[in-house]
């Protein structure tokens, strides 16, 4: 079987806990893989075991799971691009840990597309928008496109209600949110956070926080995390992972 399909057949969607019962959940774009990726590297079993949700994927290396929560961060991982992205929530989890020890184990990283990809994606030319509606035409295994159209439907559906019902805080990056939003099934008052974050970008800020109800979730969109190389002038990256876990923490 294809590599691709490997990694599509243990792919559940999303990673860490499962979006139904996380406090905090981290929607990003996708999971995508280098095309250079091997079932017979070494952070494969590692990888399959965590992908798969089983509790002891890091058995092999000898490291507590409290202690780091993805493949990326393994001195084994061989491809940079992921290794920085979650160093970059890992420092995130060490500073909520302060007051919430147990913070990785109610965290969910939710992609917005169903199946993982390999390569990289770009937004300009309308890919994202297609495989987040359905259309894996060049980006999905010819075999499975039918396959993928359903799969990524009833994931879209789900999104909306893992977020509807997230009893924390939904944090997603500006680019996902300004792509996906308009698209979800969410309630008024949460569907209508796009014309207001849209407005709050243009006049000021690099955040925008969402509180509302304590019945609903607390939406953080974020301009500049997990991404620092866009981060505004003079403000250390140690600086705003503080601002932003004092918004989580502070939901």
């Amino acid at each position: 079987m294809p590599i691709h399909e490997r990694l599509i057949s243990h792919f559940r969607g999303f990673q860490g806990a499962k979006p139904n019962r996380a406090t905090y959940l981290f929607i990003g774009k996708d999971a995508n893989f280098p095309h250079d990726f091997q079932e017979g590297h070494e952070i494969w079993a590692c990888l399959k075991a965590y992908l798969r949700g089983r509790k002891d994927w890091l058995s092999r290396q000898g490291r507590a799971e409290r202690h780091i929560h993805h493949p990326a961060l393994l001195k084994a991982w061989p491809w940079r691009g992921g290794g920085k992205y979650h160093s970059t929530f890992a420092k995130l989890f060490e500073v909520l840990a302060v007051d919430d020890p147990d913070v990785r184990s109610k965290c969910s990283f939710v992609e917005s597309i169903r199946w993982p990809r390999i390569g990289d994606i770009e937004e300009e030319n309308g890919a994202f928008e297609a495989l987040f509606n359905g259309v894996g035409q060049g980006f999905m295994p010819n075999p499975l496109q039918d396959q993928f159209r359903g799969a990524q439907l009833r994931h879209r559906t789900n999104l909306g209600r893992w977020i509807t019902n997230c009893p924390g805080v939904v944090v997603i990056p500006k680019k996902a949110f300004k792509l996906i939003w308009p698209a979800l099934a969410l309630p008024p008052n949460l569907a209508n956070l796009a014309a207001a974050a849209q407005e709050h970008f243009q006049h000021a800020g690099n955040w925008f926080f969402h509180t509302g109800p304590a019945s609903h979730p607390r939406v953080l969109v974020t301009e500049h995390f997990p991404y620092f190389r866009t981060q505004p002038p003079g403000v250390a990256q140690a600086a705003v992972i503080e601002i932003i876990a004092g918004i989580i923490a502070g939901h």
